[in-house]
Formats: C-alpha cells, structure tokens, sequence
C-alpha cells in the first residue's frame, strides 16, 4: 500500500468518525505548539554549523504529505464548527417557536377563563336579584254607577260565528267519458311499433253518466298512432289535454284512452302501404332479365366434355355473348339493390285528415280551478267556432 492510499484512508476516517477528528485536533493543536514554540538554544554548536546542516534529508515527500494531512484536518474542523452553528441556530429557533406557541396557548386559555367567570358573574346576579315589587294597594278613582255610556247594542253585542269555509269544487274527467273529436293532420302509422305524434280536436263536450257534460271549448288532444297490418287500421293511445280556461289561462294535463273510429271499432280504418307489392314485381323483372341474358350467353358457347373434364369456348358472336354476360350481371346487382332496400322499408297505414272519431278516457283526470272558472264566466264562453 502507498503512502498516498494511506493518507486518503486517513482523511476518510477523519471525516467519519469523530473520535478520530478530535485525536487529529489534539495532534494539530500539538505540531502547532511544537512548530511556533521558540526551539531551546544548543550549546556547542555554532552557528554555521547549523546553518550548512542538510535541509533536504527528510525528504519531499513527507513534507507534502503532511501539508495534506493539515489541510485536510483544517477543512474537517471548518466543516464540523459549521455543522456545530447550524444545529445551535436551529435549536434556538425551535425553542424561540415553542415560547411563541406557549405564550399563545396561554392568551387563549386566559381569554376563556376571563368568559367563564363573566358569565357565571351574570348568572348568579340574574338568579340571586330578587323581582321588582308588586303594589298591590293601588287606589283606582271611584265613579258613579251610571257614569258610563253603554256603548252599541246592548242587548244584541253577540259577535257571529265565522262563515264556514267554502268547499273547493273539483272538475273530474272519469274513466269510460267520451268526446267527440276531429284529426286535424293526416298520418302514415309505422307497423313496426313506432308511435307517430297526432293532434285531434275536441268538437264536442266531454260527455260523462247521466248525460252530464263538461264545455271544454275547442281543446287540443295528443296522441300516439301506430299501425296494424292485420287489419290496416291506425291504433291511437291518448297522452295530453291542452286546453284554455274562459279566463284565459292555459293548462295541459296528462290523460290516457283509446279512439273509436266512425265504424265503431277500436281505432281509425286506414290504407295499407306495402312495398312488398313492388318488391315482387322488381324481383320478378330482375329474375326475367337475368335469365334472358344468361340464356343468350350460353347460346354462344360450346361445352364439351373429355376425360371427366368440363370444356366451354366461346363459338358463336363474341358481341351477343358479352351482351348476355353485362345483362345477367346487371340484374343480379339490381335484384340485391332491391333486397336491400327492401329491408329498409317499413308498411304503413296511412289515415287522412279530416275524419272524425269518438276519443274514450281510460284513467281519473282531476283539472284545478276549471269549475271556478265556469262559474264565473259566461255560459256559452266555450262556444265552438265550427
């Protein structure tokens, strides 16, 4: 091992472990004194002696090791005193923050001291103040008997009873009530389920038991239409009642039923649309075309058969031919074009406007404030302008 591996392990010792920093400290401290220490005079040397001896018998070498050795024991203790300051400064913060914290605990604890003993100070005044006395001797002034004027009716002050509330009249819609009404707009029902929106208008009072019936003007009805392919009729579901108060307030409500058409049965007769009439007819021309171009294409050609192996050329018109070819592949396209399409459409049954049907409610419809309305208004304010 060298000289200069030896002396990096010291440094590193040095700066790991502090027992080996304060043996160096000591050691420095020492050479310090040693070196600036005045030396003891010698006798019996002179002077030139000591002068011409050999300065340079000890050697390069450990003169700058040792000057390493210095450094890096001076940089160390540096380092160790700034380590020492840093941990000094921090302490005196934390302790300077923990006085602040307890100087502030204290405060609080004070300030809610200070409001506990006040309010007990106010509880016990309030509990021990005995209440204000109560003159019970006080002298009224003596009057007359008949110094005092009766003073309205004397024999009939009897206050009269408050008039009883009056009942809250209610206008009911019930089930099994009818109304005539009128489709406004012509619809093409779905037969696959989906309900199309239609709009009917009220051409009559809504008709109840015992002939009774409701004016409820020309009143709007929604309702949901889909089609019957069985049948080819429209069936409708009711859905909402708009309508306009005499005072001139409108008011929607949700009602439900069915419509009875003019032939008595449920929903509305219609005419059926059904693509499948015409896709028939294209399948049919389609399938025609094609086999006549198929036809004349095989016309032109020749098959023949040898050694189980299937021969076709071509042995006729190369143009009638071709021509056969482009026709059976034309209509093969157009019979899938027709196919597709086909999928996409949907049969309906189509209803115009303009026909007139009996509406029939299913569930109890309460209206707020109709009656009221009626009441107060004239009666022919519903008046029809048909």
């Amino acid at each position: 091992m060298s000289m200069k591996q030896k002396i990096e392990d010291l440094s590193l010792l040095l700066k790991s472990d502090r027992k080996a920093q304060a043996i160096a400290g000591c050691c420095v401290l020492a050479l310090a004194f040693l070196v600036f220490s005045e030396p003891p005079k010698r006798r019996g040397i002179p002077k030139q002696q000591v002068a011409q001896a050999p300065v340079q018998s000890a050697g390069m070498g450990f003169e700058e090791a040792f000057q390493d050795l210095v450094t890096t024991l001076q940089d160390g203790q540096k380092k160790l005193g700034d380590d020492m300051q840093k941990v000094k400064t921090e302490i005196a913060d934390i302790r300077t923050d923990q006085e602040n914290a307890e100087m502030r605990t204290a405060e609080i604890f004070k300030k809610l001291i200070d409001r506990i003993q006040q309010q007990q100070t106010v509880t016990n005044v309030a509990v021990n103040q005995p209440p204000d006395p109560v003159d019970y001797k006080t002298e009224f002034p003596e009057q007359e008997p008949d110094s005092l004027e009766p003073f309205g009716d004397v024999d009939n002050n009897q206050i009269a009873p408050p008039a009883p509330p009056k009942e809250a009249k209610e206008v009911l819609i019930s089930p099994g009530d009818t109304v005539r009404i009128k489709l406004l707009a012509g619809v093409n029902a779905p037969t696959d389920g989906t309900p199309y929106p239609v709009i009917f208008k009220l051409v009559s009072d809504i008709n109840g038991p015992d002939s009774s019936a409701l004016p409820v003007g020309e009143a709007r009805l929604i309702a949901a239409a889909q089609g019957s392919m069985v049948d080819s009729r429209a069936i409708f579901r009711l859905t909402s009642l708009s309508m306009r108060f005499p005072n001139g307030e409108r008011r929607t409500v949700d009602v439900d039923g069915w419509i009875v058409g003019e032939d008595g049965l449920r929903g509305m007769q219609g005419i059926l649309l059904d693509p499948l009439g015409k896709a028939i007819g294209g399948a049919m021309t389609t399938g025609t075309v094609a086999g006549l171009g198929q036809a004349l294409s095989d016309s032109q050609t020749t098959v023949e058969r040898e050694d189980g192996t299937t021969f076709q050329y071509l042995s006729g018109d190369s143009t009638s031919y071709a021509l056969g070819k482009g026709l059976s592949e034309g209509a093969s396209q157009w019979s899938q074009i027709i196919q597709n399409r086909l999928s996409e459409l949907t049969p309906m049954v189509q209803v115009f406007s303009g026909r007139e049907a009996t509406a029939v409610f299913s569930q109890a419809v309460v209206i707020d404030g109709l009656y009221d309305a009626i009441d107060e208004e004239e009666s022919d304010i519903f008046a029809l302008l048909d």
